[in-house]
């Protein structure tokens, strides 16, 4: 054996190596064989986890067009609807019959006479979206909600329901979206745009009563273009100061005068009223005052001197006491109420009954005061009367004529001014 000569000068002697082995050491085959399969297992779950992430995106993204879609066609059904005169908007198969079963994703709990107005189906990329136009009454509140009460604010709520079903996504009775719409019942609500709100109440007038103040007004002398629907009522205790909540609470006045009631007597109180459409509300009419106070009735409220008349009072001093012939006068004059004085009522009311005395005929001023100084009046018509003695006689007797209500100073022309058949 030959000796190889090294850098260092020495010689080195190898033994020859078998043929194949390379010159580094290498793992065991064990090793490598276990490497590779955990390997491959991580590559599998994230080739498995990409997979459902990109499928579950595919599927959102698919299903947020389909929702675009159904949006697009329930709003595009409103519209069309706003296009339809109520008479025909209305028209349509009765919701809840045996032809037209009440749907079930759609609230008509405050929707009256409730049609199903119509129905389409529109195909697009294999998916079917059916629309379905439902519409029926109900009543717009000061609140803003639209409901059975009624208050003759009438509205047409339109309901738009669009159905489909998709591949995924959707429940076991496919997918639905629905929206609705509030659209007046004014002949044509669409194509009239010059709608106002109207004109104010005019000639605001108060009655003050007892514990009470009615209020009358005039209709505004233009209704803005459409139909008044009601008025509200606004009070307060000083000038300028009324309340923003109507005294008629959130039902709308439908006739031209309305009745406060639960008022303190003696207090001042300030009103307006202002007249609503389906625009919205007018500014204020013109303001005016009343002061609730004490009342008395008369019964009968007219006849000729010497007829007994019922007086009723209410507002009084509870407790108080309405004296005989000073508590109540007929024309300025005391007049009897009995033999002894009337006791007010705990509720503020008492009662007592006198004869018409000698007055000429016309209105006279009947005034009743308590105790206390509470005191009311009211007006009696006086009819003129006269009297015969004796009523029947044969002819020639000689008949005295007596007469009452007639008018003071006047006289009665002795060949003209009685007549016999």
């Amino acid at each position: 054996m030959r000796g190889v000569k090294g850098g260092g000068g020495h010689g080195v002697h190898r033994a020859a190596q078998p043929p194949g082995e390379a010159d580094d050491p290498k793992p065991s085959d064990g090793q490598t064989l276990i490497e590779m399969v955990v390997a491959m297992a991580l590559l599998a779950t994230v080739i498995a986890l990409f997979a459902v992430a990109f499928t579950s995106g595919i599927f959102s993204s698919r299903n947020g067009q389909l929702k675009e879609v159904a949006v697009t066609l329930a709003d595009s059904a409103i519209d069309s609807a706003r296009a339809i005169t109520p008479s025909s908007l209305l028209s349509g198969c009765t919701v809840g019959g045996s032809s037209c079963p009440s749907p079930a994703q759609v609230d008509l709990n405050d929707t009256s006479s409730a049609v199903e107005q119509s129905q389409k189906a529109t195909t697009l990329d294999s998916t079917v979206f059916t629309t379905t136009v439902f519409a029926g009454n109900c009543y717009l509140q000061s609140s803003g909600q639209c409901t059975l009460t009624s208050n003759n604010a009438s509205m047409i709520r339109v309901i738009a329901e669009v159905t489909w079903n998709a591949s995924a996504g959707c429940p076991s009775g496919g997918c639905s979206y629905v929206t609705s719409s509030l659209i007046s019942n004014a002949s044509d609500p669409v194509l009239d745009t010059n709608l106002t709100a109207p004109d104010a109440p005019t000639q605001l007038t108060p009655t003050p009563g007892n514990g009470e103040v009615t209020i009358s007004w005039s209709a505004p002398s233009y209704d803005g273009g459409s139909p008044i629907t009601g008025y509200d009522v606004y009070m307060g205790t000083r000038s300028g100061g009324e309340s923003s909540t109507p005294a008629n609470g959130s039902t709308l006045i439908t006739a031209t005068s309305y009745t406060v009631t639960g008022l303190t007597n003696g207090t001042t109180y300030y009103f307006t009223v202002k007249a609503v459409n389906e625009v919205g509300k007018s500014v204020p009419s013109n303001e005016e005052s009343a002061v609730p106070t004490a009342i008395i009735t008369l019964s009968p409220g007219s006849g000729a001197v010497g007829t007994s008349v019922t007086i009723s009072g209410q507002g009084f001093t509870a407790g108080g006491t309405i004296n005989d012939n000073s508590g109540v006068t007929f024309d300025g004059t005391d007049v009897s109420i009995g033999s002894s004085n009337v006791t007010v009522g705990s509720n503020g009311s008492w009662s007592a009954t006198f004869t018409v005395p000698n007055a000429s005929q016309g209105s006279q001023t009947v005034k009743a005061t308590d105790s206390s100084g509470v005191s009311a009046s009211a007006t009696f018509d006086v009819e003129a009367a006269i009297i015969l003695a004796p009523t029947s006689a044969t002819v020639g007797t000689s008949v005295t004529i007596s007469g009452t209500g007639f008018t003071a100073g006047a006289t009665i022309n002795h060949s003209s001014g009685v007549t016999f058949d």
